[in-house]
């Protein structure tokens, strides 16, 4: 056979002539050439055109039986008896566990191949149709459609759940054979994969502190991505038997938000090096880089002989996943067998020898498997660039809405929180037989389950409870028959900015008196003072005292509508009225009042006070929004920010204003100001500031706002943000 071949490609052949396996690989792997009859003629007749695509232009003989090789998705067990391949390739994937694939693939006459690739198991279905079209010796054209379906685990704000999407992709791919060089293979890949997204059922969940109990709305949802993307591949042979592919392209990416499409263009690449080993092993490592995650991938396959044709195959692959933008990280391995049928899988030495020659007359087809095969082979395997990971994430611009807030710190003692519920248990200290009544702002309120006993206590249901509008306090005030005669009264106030339950105060002992007065003189009030929003007044009157606060511009109430207000007792006729918070600033109001003596007489009439709170002038930078006064986020020493806790110590310790009692907002409250842009113009940061909610799903986490655009993110409490404080 020498005398046949040129002078400069003997070196090879004496490598082949001292490598048996060599020879082997030969017939396991005739990616590029056609393999000789039995009558071996010369190199120079069986080699193809140096120009010609691998194994494309010709059907395999039956003589001709090829084992697959390490694809873009791993190693597979592949079965091709003359022109058909079977395919079986079991996975473990650490998000959707065991699943098993297998394929079919044929050629269509000498031109077209077409393939079908199955995968199922609990988390994961796929299928895809591959087909491919021999344009000419040099040029092919291979297209792709396919549905994956992934059953993920998605950690909400309410919990994790594991939700299965679904995402379409399509593909083509052209490729043109370069020569026999250096470079050998020019390809051109453009794809789409679309994910579509899903919206869930709400479902609430609690955040709790030592001051406060919040009960929120998760709107769980998830975005779907979708991905275009376009790519050139160019395929080298850099050493003798190794092939090296590198890739270079873009992609655009955008995810279908509640708030609107958030689009991004990423550039994209990946190199990948295949090295043929002596003794039949062949080995594999890539890494590729995508919008929406990279790609590492490591495999070994060793090919061994066999009896009766065939060709037994023993192959390990590891892929592993990592994702951007929320997509989760994943890792697979596969650890497969395969074999291949075939009537020429155990070549006669007349074979071999001129399998040997043609390879000689052109070295390069020992490593043309990393070149993408025969148009069978890439038929058989499902195309790298496609994405393998359903491309969605939590939508975090479906923001979370608060249901209930309790100020835990204005609870009676013994009073007590449902956190699955945010029912209130309220001890009334004293044996009552039943409910009288509800009023709402001195109306008569009909009790539709948000007020209910158990036994001596009172059961509050905030998430019954409506909110009332922005500024407005409700006052509900419950009537309990108390055992032996008397009454109870329980007052409950409530605010906007979700129900938010403010205080709770209990009144027991008084008996309801709604007869007309019979006195002829009121009682005399002196000492009235209002400063911002508090005010305070003092009662010259000796025994029980009422009072009721309401706008100037309310209807009078009656005595009895006084009566069921907030009592308090008054001696030595200098009776200090508690101090009435939670005011508007200035604002007009009336504040009633009825007083008794101590045989529980009405001492006087219904007596009003008109009076007008004053809304203190703010220094500069200080906002007043939503009830709130925010102190400007670049003031805390040294530079305006800190971490959680700092920010946090800050807020609840320090005298700000000359006054005390501030603490860090909620994100809500945080949002709201945002939405208000009440701090703009005013000399704030607008950088992420620090909230007081935590992030349920990450110990040592807390939630941000973005006071630039918005956006609610959550951060390490190591980290450092801007920090407001309010009051």
């Amino acid at each position: 056979m020498t005398q046949n071949l040129r002078p400069t490609d003997r070196p090879t052949l004496n490598y082949l002539k001292f490598t048996p396996l060599a020879a082997a690989l030969l017939i396991i792997f005739p990616v590029g050439a056609q393999q000789a009859p039995s009558s071996a003629p010369a190199a120079s007749e069986s080699a193809p055109g140096r120009n010609a695509l691998p194994d494309f232009g010709t059907a395999p003989r039956a003589s001709q039986v090829t084992t697959v090789t390490p694809g873009p998705n791993g190693i597979t067990l592949q079965n091709r008896s003359e022109t058909t391949r079977l395919i079986v390739a079991p996975e473990y994937s650490n998000q959707t566990g065991f699943s098993l694939g297998a394929g079919f693939a044929t050629l269509l006459g000498e031109h077209a191949a077409v393939g079908l690739l199955l995968s199922g198991g609990a988390d994961k279905t796929e299928i895809l149709i591959n087909a491919g079209i021999k344009l000419d010796q040099r040029q092919r054209l291979i297209v792709t459609a396919g549905q994956l379906k992934q059953s993920l685990d998605y950690s909400f704000r309410s919990g994790t759940e594991k939700v299965g999407m679904t995402q379409n992709s399509g593909a083509a791919s052209y490729q043109l054979q370069l020569g026999q060089g250096l470079l050998r293979l020019f390809e051109i890949n453009g794809y789409l994969a679309n994910t579509a997204s899903r919206d869930l059922a709400d479902k609430t969940f609690a955040v709790e502190s030592a001051a406060l109990y919040e009960q929120w709305n998760d709107p769980r949802r998830i975005a779907g991505g979708k991905v275009t993307g376009l790519q050139g591949r160019l395929g080298f042979t850099p050493f003798q038997n190794s092939n090296l592919k590198i890739s270079l392209g873009t992609e655009r990416l955008s995810y279908d938000l509640l708030a609107g499409k958030d689009s991004t263009n990423r550039p994209t690449g990946g190199v990948e090096w295949l090295q043929q080993l002596g003794s039949g092993y062949q080995f594999k490592i890539g890494a590729e880089s995508y919008a929406s995650q990279n790609r590492y991938s490591l495999g070994l396959e060793r090919n061994l002989n066999s009896v009766e044709g065939g060709r037994h195959t023993l192959g390990a692959n590891f892929i592993g996943l990592r994702g951007r933008d929320g997509i989760g990280d994943d890792n697979q391995f596969r650890l497969t067998y395969s074999y291949v049928f075939g009537t020429g899988g155990a070549a006669s030495a007349g074979n071999s020898r001129g399998a040997i020659a043609a390879n000689a007359a052109n070295p390069s087809n020992l490593a043309t498997a990393g070149m993408g095969g025969s148009l069978l082979d890439q038929v058989a395997q499902r195309p790298s660039f496609i994405p393998s990971h359903v491309v969605a994430k939590i939508d975090h611009t479906a923001l979370p809405t608060r249901l209930i807030a309790i100020d835990k710190t204005a609870l009676p003692a013994g009073a007590s929180i449902n956190t699955a519920t945010g029912d209130l248990t309220v001890p009334l200290g004293v044996v009552v037989t039943g409910l009288a009544g509800v009023t709402k702002n001195l109306a008569l309120f009909t009790n539709g389950g948000q007020f209910s006993l158990a036994g001596n206590s009172l059961v509050i249901k905030p998430s019954l409870i409506t909110q009332p509008i922005a500024g407005v306090v409700d006052s509900y005030v419950v009537t309990l028959n108390n055992q032996g005669g008397g009454t109870t009264l329980v007052t409950i106030l409530v605010s906007h900015g979700s129900v938010k339950i403010d205080r709770i105060t209990i009144a027991s002992g008084v008996i309801a008196d709604t007869t007309a007065p019979t006195t002829t003189a009121a009682p005399s009030v002196s000492a009235i003072t209002s400063t911002g929003t508090t005010l305070s007044a003092t009662i010259n009157e000796t025994g029980t005292g009422y009072y009721l606060v309401q706008p100037a511009a309310a209807a009078a109430p009656s005595v009895a509508a006084v009566q069921a207000g907030t009592s308090f007792a008054m001696t030595a006729n200098v009776a200090a009225m508690p101090a009435i918070t939670g005011l508007t600033a200035a604002t007009a109001y009336k504040v009633y009042f009825v007083a008794k003596d101590a045989a529980n007489n009405v001492q006087a009439a219904v007596q009003n006070v008109a009076v007008t709170t004053t809304a203190a002038a703010l220094p500069t930078g200080y906002v007043s929004q939503g009830g709130l006064t925010w102190m400007p986020n670049n003031i805390m020493p040294p530079n305006g920010y800190a971490n959680w806790s700092a920010a946090d110590t800050y807020c609840t310790t320090t005298t700000i204003n000359g006054q005390t009692g501030w603490r860090l907002p909620t994100q809500l409250e945080l949002s709201n100001l945002y939405n208000s842009g009440a701090m703009n113009g005013q000399g704030w940061v607008l950088n992420p500031t620090w909230s007081s909610t935590p992030y349920p799903h990450v110990v040592g986490t807390h939630y941000g706002v973005y006071l630039n655009n918005g956006v609610i993110d959550w951060f390490s409490d190591a980290n450092g943000n801007s920090v407001t404080c309010v009051r």
